[in-house]
């Protein structure tokens, strides 16, 4: 079944202070290696859900340690801040910063939020 293009999807930015990328190493495709990306020192991660993901399935893809999306975009501990929107916006914020102690934050459609 095709994904309904007016489904409203719920999208999660991190405040993302250490982004890293993990790419396969070019000499043993088996292996991957964590490296920093340049770019600004304050910076977020974006995360758009699939349509259909219950809340706390989203909330394990995000926190994983193993391979979930904050490790793999990011070598800090956890984010600066949490915001999002969309169908789980507000629930996933909350839970997401219940889980890591961090700030909540509102996402300003005008202006993309900060660090």
């Amino acid at each position: 079944m095709a994904d309904d293009p007016a489904e409203e999807r719920t999208v999660v930015y991190l405040g993302n202070h250490d982004p890293i990328e993990v790419v396969a190493d070019l000499d043993d495709q088996s292996t991957t290696i964590r490296r920093s990306t340049p770019g600004p020192a304050k910076t977020y991660t974006r995360c758009v859900l699939p349509p259909g993901l219950g809340l706390l399935a989203a909330a394990r893809d995000i926190t994983n340690l193993a391979g979930g999306v904050w490790v793999s975009h990011s070598d800090a501990e956890h984010p600066a801040w949490v915001a999002a929107s969309g169908p789980l916006g507000s629930d996933l914020a909350a839970l997401l910063g219940a889980h890591w102690s961090i700030e909540i934050r509102a996402v300003d459609l005008d202006h993309t939020p900060g660090g």
